[in-house]
C-alpha cells in the first residue's frame, strides 16, 4: 500500500501555515482509500487484537464498528486497571500475555503515541502475529479535521481551520511565535513529524514575561508544589507574594508536608479559579500523578470554584496583581472570564497553557484583545508535544 502521508511531506519544507491545510485537503481521498484498504485486509483475520484501550482505541472501534460483530475482537493493554474490563463497544480488554499466538490473528496498534515503540518491541521479541501500526496514525490524521465522511463537509472544516490558523498567526508577536505555531500545526496535522524535531524546545519565560522580585502573582494549577518553588526564586522582594489555587487536596497536603506552606509569601487556596463563586462535585485523583496512573483511585469530592475578581476584591489585591499563570485543563476560558475586571484594569502579564488550539487559542486571544486592545501575544513550547503556552503582556 502506498504511504498516504507522502502527499503531505512538502509542508515541512515550505514553512507555510496555509500550505499545511491545503496539503491536508489534497490528501483526503488517498487517506480514506487507505483506511478502506485496511478494513479489507483486516477481514482476512479471524481474531483482532486492538493494542491500546485509550482514546485512540475508541476512534478505531468507531471506524470499524460495522465489522466488529463478524470477528473475535479484544483490546490489549498493559494497564492492569483496564484488563478484564469491557471497554468501547463492549470489547473485553486482556493483557499482552493472553494473546493467542497460534490464532489467525492480527495486532492492530490503537495508540498513536506509542505505536512505533510497541511495534519495535514486538519485533525484537520475534512476535509471530502480524502487527499494523500505520492504521491508527492515518485514522488520527483523518479525524483531526472532523469525523464526517462527506468530502464537502471535511473540506469546509479544513478551510475554517485554515482561516482560524491564519488569524492566530496575525495576532502572535515575533518570528519565534510564528515558528512555534507552524511546528505545532505541522505535527498535529501530519503524524509523520515529531513536533520537537520541527520546532525545538523553549527554555525560560520570554524576557517580556519574566518574573520580577515584587510581583503579586497568581498561580492556578500548582500541582505538587514544584511550580511554586520555581516562582519563589524570582519573586523574592519585600512586597512580592504568590496566591496559589490548587484543586487537588492530595497535592495541597503534599505541599504542607514538604514545607512549601505555610509561608508568608505563599498563600495557598484548596480551590480552583472559574467565572463565578460556586461549589460542585467532581472526580479528583486521590494520589499524586507521579505515584499512579491518572485513571487510578478517582474519588468524588466537593470542590470550591472562585472568581479571581471576587477573591482579589475581598483580599484588597485587585489593583496589585501583576502576573497570572493558568494551567487548568478544559478550564482556561472560564477562569479568564472570572478575572475580567483585573485584566482590563491592571493588564497583568499572563501565562496560559493551551491544550486545544482550535477550540481555545483563538477564542482566548480574541477575548483578551477585547479587554486590552494592545495586548501582545507570544507562543512558546515548553513541555509535551501537544502543549502550547500563550503569553500576553
Amino acid at each position: 500500500m502506498s504511504d498516504p502521508f507522502d502527499c503531505l511531506v512538502p509542508i515541512v519544507q515550505e514553512k507555510n501555515i496555509a500550505d499545511i491545510f491545503d496539503f491536508v485537503a489534497k490528501g483526503q481521498d488517498v487517506v480514506l482509500a487507505s483506511l478502506c484498504q485496511f478494513k479489507k485486509e483486516f477481514l482476512n483475520y479471524d481474531v483482532w487484537y486492538l493494542w491500546g484501550g485509550g482514546y485512540d482505541g475508541e476512534l478505531a472501534t468507531n471506524f470499524l464498528a460495522d465489522l466488529l460483530f463478524e470477528k473475535e475482537v479484544y483490546f490489549v493493554d498493559k494497564n492492569p486497571k483496564r484488563q478484564g474490563k469491557s471497554l468501547y463497544h463492549n470489547i473485553k480488554c486482556i493483557s499482552p500475555s493472553a494473546i493467542d499466538m497460534k490464532a489467525n490473528g492480527v495486532v492492530i496498534i490503537t495508540t498513536s503515541e506509542y505505536a512505533e515503540e510497541i511495534k519495535k518491541d514486538l519485533e525484537t521479541k520475534m512476535f509471530p502475529l502480524p502487527v499494523v501500526d500505520e492504521f491508527i496514525m492515518i485514522l488520527r490524521f483523518k479525524y483531526s479535521v472532523g469525523h464526517s465522511n462527506t468530502k464537502s463537509i471535511v473540506i469546509n472544516n479544513i478551510n475554517k481551520l485554515k482561516e482560524r490558523a491564519l488569524n492566530v498567526e496575525k495576532l502572535v508577536y515575533g518570528e519565534r511565535s510564528k515558528q512555534v505555531l507552524f511546528g505545532y500545526l505541522a505535527r498535529k496535522y501530519n503524524p509523520r513529524y515529531e513536533y520537537v524535531d520541527i520546532i525545538g524546545m523553549d527554555g525560560v519565560y520570554p524576557a517580556e514575561i519574566a518574573l520580577r522580585e515584587n510581583d503579586i502573582a497568581v498561580c492556578c494549577g500548582a500541582f505538587c508544589g514544584d511550580i511554586i518553588e520555581s516562582l519563589k526564586k524570582y519573586i523574592n522582594g519585600s512586597k512580592g507574594r504568590i496566591y496559589v489555587f490548587e484543586i487537588n487536596s492530595v497535592y495541597y497536603s503534599h505541599m504542607e508536608e514538604i514545607g512549601i506552606i505555610p509561608n508568608d509569601k505563599v498563600h495557598v487556596n484548596n480551590s480552583i479559579l472559574g467565572n463565578e463563586n460556586r461549589v460542585l462535585k467532581a472526580n479528583i485523583p486521590k494520589k499524586r500523578k507521579d505515584e499512579c496512573t491518572y485513571e487510578e483511585l478517582l474519588g468524588s469530592e466537593y470542590i470550591e470554584i472562585k472568581s479571581l475578581d471576587i477573591f482579589a476584591n475581598l483580599n484588597y489585591i485587585e489593583k496589585d496583581i501583576s502576573f497570572i499563570k493558568l494551567n487548568i485543563q478544559n478550564g482556561q476560558k472560564e477562569a479568564l472570564y472570572g478575572m475580567e475586571g483585573i485584566i482590563s484594569k491592571t493588564r497583568p502579564r499572563l501565562s496560559v497553557t493551551i491544550y486545544q488550539w482550535d477550540k481555545e487559542l483563538m477564542e482566548i486571544m480574541e477575548y483578551l484583545s477585547s479587554l486590552v486592545a494592545d495586548y501582545r501575544f507570544i507562543l512558546r513550547h515548553h513541555g509535551r508535544d501537544d502543549e502550547l503556552v500563550l503569553y500576553a503582556y
